[in-house]
């Protein structure tokens, strides 16, 4: 495979392209160029435009959306042991997995191979692998490709048939119980604590917190976890302790709204979404601070704001 630095496609340029396609819909000269360019160098095997042209294919940008085309391109980075381009192949096989009859051995072949190709890439440490898998674990009813997950949350609200209804409750309460899941869920968000991933603090002490696993008789994970989190002063912890303080039902602190609301409004101040919903909500009924339509209304707008500038810097990722 030629690899010329000079004139290979960067990471840059592949950002570059995909974000303007996705926020002009018509490519500018600029675009025009790195295309051409890229076509140019996808028959030397340039990996860079591999996986640029990789993307567009994925997402039906500028071509006819084509997976199989897809994954064939984001595995020329399996020669380099490319990560990104490995955890986009996985992607690409499971969405190609998703498009399949549940049940079937093409949709479990499929499967298999986005797991196989998403570990692979995070045990190397490729944090938005690692991130990749948990998700896949966390929904699992979604990619389960033994499970029609829309027939179960079609039976899930059939009131004209109340048996089948609640069995299929019943079926998807049971899966959500089962803590095995969670243990798989929490090595790999150890696995990004020991990569120095501090936000995984975070997320593994909600998973305490919402009883996702079990946790010694007194607490001793999430307190290490979360106290850990707010020395790195990170916002969803200040979040975590603000409504460790607004429940009356914990071991760990003594039910205080004043304080409930001191760690909110510090998580809401530092950029948290949900803090800023959750502040709102004090303002408007006068938890733990005096009651203000005003600050209510500004910490709506605010969340607003930060909603459009969202919107105005999608993420770059194949899928």
């Amino acid at each position: 495979m030629k690899n010329n630095n000079k004139k290979s496609i960067s990471v840059n340029d592949v950002s570059f392209v995909v974000e303007s396609i996705r926020t002009h819909k018509k490519p500018n000269s600029k675009v025009r160029g790195l295309i051409k360019k890229g076509r140019m160098l996808l028959k030397e095997g340039d990996e860079g435009a591999a996986n640029l042209f990789g993307i567009l294919y994925s997402d039906g940008i500028l071509f006819k959306r084509n997976l199989s085309k897809s994954a064939e391109l984001f595995l020329v980075g399996e020669k380099t042991n490319n990560h990104e381009m490995i955890c986009n192949a996985a992607r690409t096989f499971m969405k190609m997995s998703m498009n399949k009859k549940p049940g079937t051995k093409e949709k479990n072949d499929l499967f298999n191979k986005a797991i196989e190709y998403a570990t692979r890439a995070a045990n190397d440490g490729y944090f938005p692998a690692i991130m990749y898998i948990i998700d896949i674990h966390a929904d699992r009813d979604l990619y389960d490709p033994n499970l029609d997950f829309n027939k179960l949350m079609s039976d899930c609200i059939n009131f004209n048939d109340p048996e089948k209804m609640k069995n299929a409750i019943m079926e998807r309460k049971s899966r959500r119980e089962d803590k095995s899941n969670g243990l798989i869920i929490k090595k790999w968000y150890e696995k990004a604590i020991a990569l120095g991933e501090k936000e995984a603090m975070v997320h593994l002490a909600k998973m305490y917190f919402y009883d996702e696993i079990e946790d010694t008789p007194n607490n001793s994970n999430f307190k290490k976890l979360l106290f850990g989190a707010i020395e790195e002063k990170l916002p969803g912890a200040y979040l975590l302790l603000g409504r460790l303080y607004s429940s009356d039902r914990n071991r760990i602190v003594d039910h205080d709204e004043a304080l409930a609301f001191k760690w909110t409004l510090m998580a809401a101040e530092a950029g948290d979404e949900e803090a800023m919903m959750d502040v709102s909500s004090m303002y408007e009924y006068g938890i733990g601070v005096e009651q203000s339509a005003e600050k209510h209304s500004y910490w709506i707008d605010k969340l607003g704001e930060l909603w459009d500038l969202f919107d105005l810097q999608k993420s770059t990722d194949i899928i």
